[in-house]
C-alpha cells in the first residue's frame, strides 16, 4: 500500500514540475466555493469532480487497480482527466464578467489573466520535447544509414533479420520493410526471444554470448553502440565489421 502511494506522490510531482497551474487550480476552487453568486451546480460539478478525481488516484486500492490496468509508467497521465483547462477557464470567465468590471478596468483584469496563464507554463516547442526533424522520415539519420548499408550489403535473394538497439526498434521497419527483427519494440511480448533481449543489453557487452544468441534467432545482422575492442571480438566470433555509422557498428555473420 505505501509502495502505491508513494508511486502516486511520486508521479503528481513529475507531472506538476516546476509549473503552477495546479496552484491556479487551486485558487481557482477556493473562489468557486466562497463565492456565493456561483450556482451550486457548478460547485458540485467542479468540486465534486475533483474531490473524486483526488480519492481514486491516491487511495491505494484503487491506486493498485489503475495502475494494473494501464502500467506504473504511465500513471500520471491520470491527471489528463482533470479538468484543469476547462475549470479555470470557467472561474476566470465568471470573475471577469460576475464581477463590476467595465471599460479599461475589464481589460486589464483580461490582461493579467492571460500573463498569468502564460508565466504559468513553458512553451511546448521549446522544452525540450520537440526537436528539428533530421529527415522527411522524421526518425534518426543513423536509423536512415544503417537501413542503406544493409541494403547495400544484401545479397541477392538474402533476408535480411537485423538485431539493433532498443533505439532503433520503432525506427528500422519504418524505414524500410524488407528488414525483419527478432522482436519488435514491446519486448515483454517476446518473452521466447528473451535469450536474445538480454544479450543486446548486457553491460558491458558479452560477444560470445551475443553472437550465440544472434545465430539461435537467425539474425544475420547486427547493429550495436561503439564500444572499445567490439570489432576484434566480434571479428573472433566470425561477425565481419561492415562499418560505423555515427555512435553505432554495423556487422553481418559471414559464418
Amino acid at each position: 500500500m505505501k509502495e502505491t502511494l508513494d508511486l502516486a506522490v511520486q508521479w503528481y510531482q513529475s507531472y506538476v514540475g516546476v509549473g503552477f497551474y495546479h496552484i491556479l487550480y487551486l485558487i481557482c476552487l477556493i473562489w468557486v466555493v466562497r463565492d456565493r453568486k456561483i450556482d451550486k451546480k457548478w460547485k458540485y460539478l467542479f468540486v465534486g469532480y475533483t474531490v473524486v478525481f483526488l480519492v481514486l488516484y491516491y487511495f491505494p486500492v484503487t491506486a493498485r487497480i489503475i495502475i494494473t490496468l494501464i502500467g506504473r509508467d504511465v500513471y500520471w497521465r491520470m491527471f489528463w482527466i482533470l479538468p484543469l483547462p476547462v475549470f479555470v477557464a470557467f472561474a476566470v470567465s465568471w470573475f471577469v464578467d460576475g464581477e463590476p468590471l467595465k471599460g479599461w478596468k475589464r481589460i486589464l483584469c483580461v490582461a493579467a489573466v492571460a500573463v498569468v496563464l502564460i508565466l504559468s507554463g513553458r512553451n511546448l516547442y521549446t522544452n525540450g520535447g520537440f526537436l528539428p526533424a533530421e529527415n522527411s522520415q522524421k526518425i534518426m539519420e543513423e536509423t536512415v544509414m544503417v537501413c542503406e548499408m544493409l541494403e547495400a550489403d544484401r545479397q541477392e535473394g538474402e533476408v535480411i533479420r537485423a538485431a539493433v538497439p532498443n533505439e532503433m526498434l520503432y525506427e528500422l521497419r519504418q524505414y524500410d520493410a524488407d528488414i525483419y527483427l527478432p522482436y519488435g519494440r514491446w519486448e515483454y511480448e517476446y518473452p521466447d526471444r528473451q535469450e536474445l533481449i538480454d544479450a543486446m543489453n548486457t553491460q558491458p557487452v558479452e560477444p560470445e554470448t551475443l553472437a550465440a544468441a544472434l545465430r539461435k534467432f537467425e539474425c544475420n545482422y547486427l547493429v550495436y553502440p561503439a564500444a572499445d575492442g567490439l570489432i576484434e571480438a566480434m571479428q573472433e566470433e566470425d561477425f565481419e565489421f561492415l562499418g560505423a555509422v555515427g555512435n553505432y557498428q554495423v556487422y553481418k555473420d559471414v559464418r
